[in-house]
This record gives structure tokens, C-alpha cells and sequence, in this order.
């Protein structure tokens, strides 16, 4: 738990987790830059913190965590995809932000499940997405289409937009 994690030009392929079936960061930023996130899988069954197939989001307000807006953790997902996530909870099977920040810039979030972000109803405000590609519409401002992805290949980068 806390602590920063960067992710550059990485495939966090077909992981399988109880939350965050790539990355669950808990009291914990990250920055993932030109990576892929497909085929991982969350299998936690709770309707409270269950999720994440691609990425768990969880910060705790207690004593030496502030409540300050710039101390609460990010994640930066820039020029990346997120795709083909399952989680047990359908809703939450791309990125399941139970709190903290999450910012979206030029990337693509597509066919996770039954949706590619639950945002927990108190962070709507702590959303930012820019240029990026949504094929569900849950990902706030995202522009909603379909990315017409085809299979994962062994190229040297992310199908994301550059």
C-alpha cells in the first residue's frame, strides 16, 4: 500500500486477481504510459469492493492520510489500452475506481465486460478523461465509438492513439 508505480511500454496481459486482475494500487498512484491491459481478469463476487478486471483504484481517509485533493492518489493512464478485462462484477470489469483520481489522456478503454469504468458516485468530480476512446460510454467525456480493435499482435507498441 502507497507508494507510486510507473508502467511504461509494458503488457500486463491474462493476470487473474481477486481485485485488480492487472493492478490494484491501494493508498497508491500510478502512471501507465504506452502499455496494454487485456484479457486479466478480477474474481472477488462483494458488491461493495469487488472488481477491477483491468485496474482497482482504493484510497482510505485515516490519521497520516490527508484529505487534501492534490494528496489524494492518481492514476495516469496516457496513450494506452484497456481491453477484453472481465471482472465478476460486470460493471466493474475495465476500471473500477472505488476513489482517488483518475485521468484518461489519448487512450482506449473497449469490450471490458459488462463496462469499462464504474467511477464510485463520490469521485465523479475527480474524473478527467482528453482525447481518449470509450466503447461503452462510462468513461465520463471519453468520446463514445466503437475502436474497431483486432487481435493482440506482437508489434513493439499499444494500439492505443500516439
Amino acid at each position: 500500500s502507497g507508494g507510486h508505480v510507473t508502467i511504461t511500454e509494458s503488457a500486463l496481459l491474462n493476470n487473474t486477481a481477486a481485485y485488480g486482475g492487472a493492478l490494484e494500487l491501494y493508498n497508491g498512484s500510478a502512471t501507465i504510459r504506452n502499455s496494454t491491459l487485456a484479457g486479466n481478469r478480477a474474481l472477488d463476487s462483494d458488491l461493495v469492493t469487488g472488481g477491477g478486471g483491468a485496474i482497482d483504484q482504493y484510497f482510505t481517509y485515516v490519521e497520516g492520510n490527508s484529505s487534501k485533493e492534490t494528496e489524494v492518489p492518481v492514476v495516469l493512464i496516457v496513450n494506452s489500452t484497456i481491453v477484453n478485462n472481465e471482472a465478476v462484477i460486470g460493471a466493474r470489469s475495465g476500471i473500477w475506481q472505488e476513489n482517488g483520481r483518475l485521468q484518461l489522456r489519448y487512450s482506449i478503454v473497449a469490450n471490458n465486460g459488462g463496462g469499462n469504468c464504474m467511477v464510485a458516485p463520490p469521485n465523479r468530480q475527480q474524473y478527467l478523461t482528453v482525447g481518449s476512446l470509450d466503447s461503452d460510454g462510462t468513461c465520463s467525456a471519453a468520446l463514445r465509438a466503437d475502436p474497431q480493435l483486432g487481435p493482440l499482435g506482437t508489434g513493439d507498441g499499444t494500439p492505443a492513439i500516439q
